[in-house]
């Protein structure tokens, strides 16, 4: 998926799951409600980069009920050690810009260069 443009959507601008040799890039989301880039463990050998995502939402009916299970939103979270995030850049995300699952990583995985986190900046407005 390039160079796309996701305004306004409910329940994530894009989640990608079970896919292997998957590109997301150049694309741009604004305005999204429970998340943006939600990338799964199941996801191998995937590449987001260069993407803007601007002002990420909870789901107003997670915020008006009592949900024990409520995550955090994130602009981009990235569940799966098996890729590279690179570039991207999150503006005014209700909870967070990023959110990587680095306990799920092992070791090894990041010694062997099997996933990158790199060049990403996350911005907060009010």
């Amino acid at each position: 998926v390039m160079g796309c443009a996701f305004k306004y959507g409910y329940n994530l601008a894009t989640r990608i799951s079970h896919t292997n040799n998957v590109t997301f890039s150049d694309n741009i989301a604004i305005g999204n409600y429970g998340g943006g880039v939600y990338i799964e463990d199941s996801t191998t050998n995937f590449e987001v980069n260069h993407n803007l995502l601007i002002a990420t939402y909870q789901l107003p009916s997670v915020l008006l009920s009592s949900y024990p299970w409520v995550r955090p939103v994130a602009a981009f979270t990235i569940l799966s050690p098996l890729g590279v995030c690179a570039g991207n850049l999150a503006a005014g995300s209700d909870d967070q810009g990023f959110s990587v699952a680095t306990s799920m990583f092992k070791l090894s995985a990041v010694k062997s260069s099997q996933c990158f986190v790199t060049k990403t900046a996350a911005y907060s407005y009010s």
